[in-house]
């Protein structure tokens, strides 16, 4: 019986996990879009800036 239980509570855990890090790979993902989206922005800057000089 003890056996069984640990299971369950193992089974929870990486459910939980599981849960945890699509969470947070989903806010990565959303942060890693703002941050190309910003580097893109500096770049087209440079380049600018570039043409310019």
């Amino acid at each position: 019986m003890k056996k069984k239980r640990t299971g369950k509570n193992i089974d929870c855990r990486k459910i939980k996990l599981i849960e945890f890090y699509n969470q947070v790979s989903k806010q990565i993902m959303m942060r890693s879009k703002i941050m190309n989206k910003k580097f893109i922005s500096r770049k087209e800057r440079g380049q600018k800036y570039l043409k310019n000089v």
